[in-house]
């Protein structure tokens, strides 16, 4: 996933009411932690950060 579409992924893992979208958020997010260097991933700290949060969140709750 390139750097310039990150806003787009963080808005529809947000917003998105389809869970299987979600879910596919969730695996990027897992390919970027996996992939991308410290530096890259430092500029959307807080962000991630925010994602990481509400996707716990949606899980405490299909639960």
């Amino acid at each position: 996933m390139s750097r310039h579409i990150l806003s787009t992924f963080f808005y529809v893992s947000k917003t998105s009411k389809n869970g299987q979208m979600r879910d596919a958020c969730v695996q990027y997010m897992l390919i970027l932690l996996k992939h991308w260097t410290f530096a890259h991933l430092d500029t959307y700290r807080g962000q991630i950060q925010d994602f990481i949060a509400v996707a716990i969140l949606r899980s405490k709750r299909a639960c």
